[in-house]
């Protein structure tokens, strides 16, 4: 297998731009999103044979960054990330839904000083979690996590670890009561999972750095079930898996 390099598309020229997040859908049908700039959201979609630019709009007076998308179909997408007022002004959560057809911007709460949604999974067009971090005043960050019903977003309450801070930067599910989300808390890799009913903290090995996704192992035939978590080690690799088949079982290092 060989990986070879498709241009993608800078609009006007604009030479400035990082891609953050991709879904696909098929060999004909990819999504990513970014900014361009450093200042506006951006989106751009696959067919197979060249990729393009999609309109899609900047709700923050300053910038709008996109730092995910997932959808449950190539008509119910979802783009989540922040916006910002100023050039030191502080984040606000925002997303935007694609609808086949055109991106619109879809309220969000933003509990915090500032808050930001850093990874997005869609289960079913009416059950899509975001997660994140919001920050007081002192600016310490706290977990955040939001919830579209598939009318509004809300916000469901999350553990932290405690101080000096905590935040979330993945999330995965395989069902509607069984939804992983992975970041950091206390300094160190911080796991979480919900059940249908409440989120929770799961033990895990110490990490000493935040964990940086979270995803499911999926061969044909697997050798461990179980959510994995990604980290990235300074000298031996190894990644946390759950061990066991009931959930959430007892998370334990292996190597890759």
């Amino acid at each position: 297998m060989f990986l070879v390099r498709t241009p993608t598309p800078s609009p006007d020229g604009l030479a400035s731009a990082s891609l953050n997040s991709i879904v696909a859908f098929s060999s004909t049908d990819l999504w990513v999103v970014g900014t361009l700039l450093q200042d506006l959201s951006l989106a751009e979609h696959w067919d197979g044979t060249s990729w393009t630019v999609v309109d899609t709009p900047n709700p923050g007076k300053f910038s709008t960054i996109l730092q995910a998308v997932d959808g449950v179909s190539t008509h119910d997408l979802w783009a989540v990330g922040h916006t910002q007022k100023s050039y030191y002004g502080k984040g606000s959560t925002v997303a935007l839904h694609w609808d086949g057809t055109e991106w619109s911007t879809v309220s969000t709460p933003s509990p915090g000083k500032d808050d930001r949604l850093n990874a997005v999974e869609a289960v079913a067009p009416n059950d899509v979690w975001a997660v994140g971090s919001t920050a007081d005043a002192s600016g310490t960050p706290s977990t955040l996590i939001e919830h579209w019903d598939g009318t509004a977003w809300s916000i469901v309450p999350s553990p932290d670890l405690g101080a000096p801070g905590n935040w979330l930067a993945g999330v995965s599910a395989t069902s509607a009561d069984d939804v992983w989300a992975v970041g950091s808390g206390k300094g160190d890799g911080l796991i979480e999972h919900w059940d249908g009913m409440a989120w929770t903290v799961v033990s895990s090995p110490s990490l000493g750095k935040q964990a940086a996704s979270c995803t499911r192992w999926w061969p044909s035939a697997p050798p461990t079930p179980g959510p994995w978590a990604r980290d990235t080690p300074s000298r031996e690799p190894t990644r946390p898996r759950s061990t066991g088949t009931g959930w959430p079982g007892r998370w334990s290092r292996s190597r890759t």
